[in-house]
């Protein structure tokens, strides 16, 4: 089975990915980060810097564009784990769940969470000081919290082909990513992520 680790990263917190042992991930893997002077993808070593802002109100494009940038340079796996640089993994734990995926058909796998809301998650976060201080719609779909969630091939060529995401535009990523991914057809199902890993909002 053939297995990939995104994890996004950015410039403003390079701590954590120096910190982080990725010697529990049993596949390969790249940060990806934001840099908007760039005009299309850089790779140095396990960092893909990506032609775009590095805040987080773009994680949502930086998303998709490192799905892009995956398809295009390694091509598509059985699963990837979306994840983030302050993640704690457990490489046994991994290769249990990953099995479980792949013996089930499961697409699109995680933690669920139920939009349809207004939230402010956002408050703090964001470059621009304005959206800190209004509350922001999340979509009306269930989807997986972004701090690691799988997806399979299936749901990778839906994402990786996303030129216009404004349809489904939510400013909170994972949101935004279960909803191009329900409103195509895959469905999250839920699955037991934190045996495998954890992360400091769990």
């Amino acid at each position: 089975m053939k297995s990939f680790a995104l994890i996004l990263s950015c410039e403003k917190y390079s701590f954590k990915r120096e910190r982080q042992d990725t010697s529990q991930l049993p596949m390969d893997f790249r940060y990806f980060v934001g840099n908007p002077k760039l005009t299309s993808p850089k790779e140095d070593g396990n960092i893909v810097y990506l032609p775009c802002r590095d805040e987080y109100e773009y994680l949502t494009k930086k998303t998709l564009l490192a799905f892009k940038w995956i398809r295009d340079n390694l091509g598509f796996f059985d699963y990837i784990l979306k994840t983030d640089d302050d993640v704690v993994f457990n490489e046994v734990k991994i290769k249990e769940m990953l099995r479980h995926l792949c013996e089930n058909n499961i697409d699109y796998a995680g933690i669920l969470h139920k939009g349809g809301y207004r939230s402010k998650h956002h408050f703090g976060k964001c470059s621009d000081e304005r959206m800190n201080a209004v509350l922001m719609p999340v979509p009306d779909v269930t989807y997986c919290i972004g701090g690691a969630y799988w997806v399979s091939t299936r749901g990778q060529r839906v994402l990786s082909n996303v030129e216009d995401y404004k349809p489904y535009f939510s400013i909170y990523e994972d949101a935004c990513i279960g909803n191009i991914l329900v409103s195509n057809g895959v469905q999250p199902t839920k699955i037991n992520i934190k045996e495998a890993m954890r992360w400091p909002e769990l």
